[in-house]
């Protein structure tokens, strides 16, 4: 399976409480990677000493997510910042975070090409879109965090003593590999609807924005792509 979801609409129909409303909290908020506020549940990520997985030799080194630690800290990073977080040797931020904020690029920039065309579109549809759009930036940013709190769980699950209490250890490994899977499936259900948008406004909205919302588009599949390929990559360490 692929993990990007299909997306209903036709011709240019947009509607602010899209699909994406439904389940934007599925699967993060229940398990508690994300707090309501927006703020990562744990923002200590172990550094890594060898490969991203890591191994039962290596001595994780805890150092604080700066960047992804909550929405308001990624939010107030400098692009240098963020570029920085993905180049460090360490488990998260990684391609799910990744694919989120190209996600968030992508519906920041529906949301100009939406506001750029109410004269085509007319004044109700274009504030429709641009709200959607900005709804959906805000909910890819929460992603990305969510993205690095999961896969941290999953590192800090793979590290418990497994001779100590076995059970606990299988019982919080679940816990943390199906967040990793339902993450990254919902980056790629959003990303699909932002692609649907893009691709509307391409073909109908203003023609001087075409550029943009074809841009747009192209960043959202690409972010699905990524995201879907996580999703089979995780289930597939899931199930092993």
């Amino acid at each position: 399976m692929s993990g990007v979801a299909e997306v209903s609409g036709t011709g240019q129909r947009f509607a602010a409480d899209g699909p994406g409303v439904a389940m934007s909290r599925t699967g993060v908020a229940r398990r508690g990677l994300v707090r309501s506020g927006g703020e990562a549940e744990d923002d200590l990520v172990p550094k890594m000493t060898s490969d991203r997985e890591g191994d039962a030799t290596t001595t994780p080194e805890p150092v604080r997510t700066a960047v992804f630690g909550n929405l308001r800290s990624l939010t107030e990073s400098s692009v240098g910042e963020l570029l920085d977080a993905f180049a460090e040797r360490t488990p998260a931020p990684g391609g799910g975070a990744a694919a989120a904020l190209a996600l968030a690029v992508a519906a920041a920039l529906c949301a100009m090409a939406g506001r750029f065309s109410d004269g085509h579109l007319g004044s109700a549809a274009t504030a429709a879109i641009a709200a959607r759009a900005d709804e959906s930036r805000a909910r890819a940013l929460e992603l990305a965090i969510a993205d690095a709190a999961a896969y941290t769980a999953v590192i800090r699950a793979r590290r418990l003593p497994a001779d100590k209490d076995p059970a606990l250890r299988v019982e919080a490994l679940a816990a943390a590999m199906a967040d990793a899977v339902a993450v990254p499936r919902e980056i790629a259900a959003l990303a699909s609807e932002v692609a649907l948008i893009a691709k509307n406004l391409a073909t109908g909205g203003n023609p001087h924005l075409r550029g943009d919302a074809v841009t747009a588009r192209l960043l959202a599949e690409a972010a699905a792509a990524a995201a879907g390929q996580l999703v089979e990559i995780n289930l597939s360490a899931q199930s092993s």
